[in-house]
């Protein structure tokens, strides 16, 4: 029973994300390359 109700909430979330995407121009960014970003950033300055 958690198989369709785990695959149920996960198409419900695919969909979440592709709406804010196409229509408010939200842009979902992994939080591991954000980290990334911020450090190489960090880096850079003397």
């Amino acid at each position: 029973m958690i198989l369709p109700i785990a695959f149920s909430l996960m198409m419900i979330r695919i969909i979440w994300n592709n709406y804010e995407r196409l229509f408010k121009g939200a842009v979902n960014e992994d939080p591991e390359v954000k980290e990334l970003r911020k450090m190489t950033v960090q880096k850079s300055l003397p």
